[in-house]
């Protein structure tokens, strides 16, 4: 009997997922603080896996924007840090609403922007299967 195989996380696998992420940021309101951090959490481990996805864009995507977006998830990573350390400290902080609502608007940026650039363009650019009535981008 062998050893269990390594899971694949295929490229539709992230991307049904980063849609999710997508969808779920829609949904929530400013001051819903547990679910921001559970979003940001998800976002960043996502970003985790992003690297993946630039094999065959990076002619695409220049690497500096991979390379940005990299920064950004660090920076909301900190920024998640800091979010649930007052949340867990000081409910009643007057700073807590206005953090939570700008960290929301900076992860639907990000996964805003994550889509167009690994998804959207995977998608416009990825050969239509045969006997397919789409036409091919050009």
């Amino acid at each position: 009997m062998g050893a269990p195989e390594d899971p694949v996380v295929t490229r539709s696998d992230l991307a049904r997922l980063h849609r999710h992420l997508l969808d779920r940021s829609a949904l929530l309101a400013p001051t819903n603080v547990d679910a921001i951090l559970d979003l940001g959490t998800a976002v960043v481990l996502h970003g985790l896996l992003e690297p993946g996805l630039t094999t065959g864009l990076t002619s695409l995507i220049d690497e500096s924007v991979i390379a940005q977006l990299a920064e950004e998830h660090d920076r909301l990573s900190d920024d998640l840090q800091l979010l649930e350390s007052l949340w867990t400290q000081e409910r009643n902080s007057p700073d807590l609403a206005d953090l939570s609502g700008a960290l929301l608007d900076r992860l639907r940026r990000h996964v805003g922007r994550d889509q167009r650039l690994y998804y959207d363009a995977q998608i416009q650019r990825a050969p239509h299967a045969p006997g397919s009535r789409m036409p091919r981008a050009r």
